[in-house]
Order: C-alpha cells, then sequence, then structure tokens
C-alpha cells in the first residue's frame, strides 16, 4: 500500500489504531459483555479475564508498538467499554 492510499482511509497511525482496536479486536471482548442481560459479579469477572487475554494478546505480538501504544489503546478500550456499560 502507498503512502496516498493510507492517508485516503486514515488521518495517521492513530487513527489506524483506533479503527482495528475498536472494529475488529475488541469485537471478541464486546461479545462477551453483551452476552450478559446485566453487570454481575459474575459476568465482570468474565469481562474483567476477558480484557486480560486481550491485553496479553496484545502485548504478545507486538511488544514494542504495544509499550508505545499503550496510552491510546486504554483511552480506546475505556470509551469503547464506556458506551457499552451505559447501554447495559
Amino acid at each position: 500500500m502507498n503512502r496516498a492510499t493510507f492517508y485516503y482511509h486514515f488521518f495517521d497511525k492513530y487513527d489506524l489504531l483506533e479503527k482495528v482496536l475498536s472494529e475488529d479486536v475488541l469485537q471478541g471482548v464486546l461479545k462477551n459483555v453483551t452476552s450478559h442481560e446485566g453487570l454481575t459479579p459474575e459476568s465482570l469477572n468474565e469481562i474483567f479475564f476477558s480484557l486480560l487475554s486481550f491485553q496479553n494478546g496484545l502485548a504478545n505480538q507486538c511488544s514494542r508498538s504495544y509499550e508505545a501504544f499503550t496510552p491510546k489503546i486504554e483511552t480506546i478500550v475505556k470509551e469503547v467499554l464506556g458506551r457499552v456499560f451505559r447501554d447495559l
């Protein structure tokens, strides 16, 4: 992919990161969250372990990039989960 094509679809690398996290990667976590009818201790426990698994997967796949993008990843995860929890 050349530079013009990238910038046609994304504003910058942070925009790409946000799209990938919110549309693809977080879908597994969100599926786990939305499968519950309400917030119970058991559902919160499952959500927590799902998030840990998600974070572990990211950290293991690309450790250098993960460290650099950790603040942005945390922000995106908080925003997406905040919307889901409000809906619950």
